[in-house]
């Protein structure tokens, strides 16, 4: 049952979002983002602490992550 990260509950994205902080700090970088792999889908998604990345969508096979995902 795959569950894309927008209607994850939100105790899961506070986790997420810390994560994703203690990685902006940690590598002393301006972003960060996970993708996801919606498998219903056959889609990454993109979750970011950033409002203009989040939910951005891309095929499974797509970019490096893709790569990775394969």
């Amino acid at each position: 049952m795959a569950e894309t990260i927008n209607n994850a509950p939100l105790n899961c994205r506070l986790k997420a979002s810390d994560v994703l902080q203690a990685v902006i700090h940690g590598c002393d970088c301006e972003r960060a983002l996970f993708f996801l792999v919606d498998e219903v889908r056959d889609e990454q998604v993109a979750f970011s602490i950033e409002a203009d990345i989040e939910g951005f969508r891309m095929p499974l096979s797509a970019g490096v992550s893709g790569a990775v995902i394969a």
